[in-house]
């Protein structure tokens, strides 16, 4: 229900650059049904991380695209990050109150000298309506496969998924994901 307020997040980062700094306030306009879902308080663990909407969009407002390392210790920890989620206001979106399958989430921040830029965004990237590039899985693979094995092991990995259908055995496949 918070992958729409990242994506968001992230093209709202991407045009306004360094005037990120000059946000003063951030509202996320939801469903009524991600609202009654949506934590107000900030997370204290990496779970509730993973969950809370606030601070998904201030981690990808300030650092970029949350990976792995986004939901750990230290980055819940930020202040940059907490300044940002502590800015995020919750609320109901008129416009798509009743969604319940997808979950739009419209993001408008305010900035120092009182503009405002939105962007709404109604499906999560890597869903069948906005797939995600190839780069982009590309990347998400490679940060996850770093959890489990070596940066060489996961290239070789990716080689053999892409040709899966094409290959005569899978006995070169199993070694590389089996732990040592």
């Amino acid at each position: 229900m918070i992958h729409t307020g990242i994506d968001a997040a992230l093209k709202l980062r991407e045009v306004l650059g360094p005037r990120v700094a000059d946000i003063t306030a951030i509202k996320a306009g939801i469903s009524k049904y991600a609202a009654n879902r949506a934590s107000e308080q900030y997370p204290a663990n990496t779970e509730a991380a993973k969950f809370n909407l606030q601070y998904v969009v201030a981690y990808s407002l300030a650092n970029g695209v949350p990976k792995l390392a986004a939901f750990g210790e230290d980055a819940i920890k930020n202040e940059r990050v907490k300044a940002l989620a502590r800015m995020v206001s919750v609320a109901v979106d008129p416009e798509f109150a009743d969604a319940h399958e997808d979950y739009p989430t419209r993001l408008t921040v305010t900035l120092a000298d009182g503009r405002t830029v939105e962007q709404l965004f109604v499906y999560a990237s890597g869903t069948a309506k906005y797939p995600m590039s190839q780069a982009q899985i590309e990347e998400k693979f490679f940060d996850c496969a770093a959890q489990a094995v070596a940066g060489d092991a996961a290239k070789k990995i990716l080689a053999m998924l892409r040709t899966l259908g094409e290959q005569p055995s899978f006995d070169d496949f199993w070694p590389l994901v089996r732990r040592g």
